[in-house]
């Protein structure tokens, strides 16, 4: 329905304002992140059911949502370049598609231009951020590179994360699991 009610004010000329044309496009990645979250819940809950059909269905469903997001993502950062919300969105979308070193780009991206806007912003100039998220941006490449057997890497983002933000609990836990692995990693290996 969100797809229909954009590609209906293209089509008809109407040509939004710019910061409203982004806004539409996040709340249309959003909308459909939020689909595929539901499907994959879903899909949870009926497999252990044992319903394997359906949940495989709705678990096509989800990743088709996820794909939508994604391209939503990737059009708007083609578009409005430094749309954080645009970046951080697409890291998250290409993460939960397994695409790990698209997400860590998409993160890095996001960091590059928060960096940028802070000094901007120090200057009164207005940056539209409203995922707000640095330490969060970090948090997610670290679990990107873990996925990618990357801990050094891992390790490093996620400690960002936590020195940015020293009260949060997701992340110095996640960098609890990874030191954790590591020790794990080294044990096999004979090295501890």
């Amino acid at each position: 329905m969100a797809d229909r009610f954009y590609n209906g004010l293209r089509k008809s000329g109407i040509r939004p304002h710019r910061m409203s044309d982004q806004m539409i496009r996040v709340d249309l990645c959003v909308a459909h992140q939020a689909l595929a979250l539901e499907a994959s819940n879903k899909a949870q809950a009926i497999e252990s059911e044992g319903d394997y059909e359906e949940a495989g269905r709705l678990k096509e469903l989800s990743k088709s949502e996820w794909q939508k997001a994604r391209d939503i993502c990737l059009e708007l950062v083609a578009d409005y370049d430094k749309n954080m919300d645009g970046w951080m969105y697409l890291g998250a979308n290409h993460f939960q598609l397994g695409e790990y070193q698209e997400a860590i780009k998409a993160f890095e991206r996001y960091l590059n231009i928060r960096i940028g806007a802070d000094y901007i912003q120090r200057h009164l100039q207005v940056i539209e951020d409203t995922y707000g998220a640095i330490a969060q941006a970090w948090n997610n490449m670290g679990l990107c590179y873990a996925k990618l057997n990357n801990m050094a890497d891992a390790v490093m983002a996620v400690w960002m994360a936590v020195q940015t933000e020293p009260d949060n609990p997701q992340f110095s836990g996640n960098l609890q699991v990874l030191f954790n692995k590591i020790v794990e990693e080294m044990a096999k290996g004979g090295i501890v």
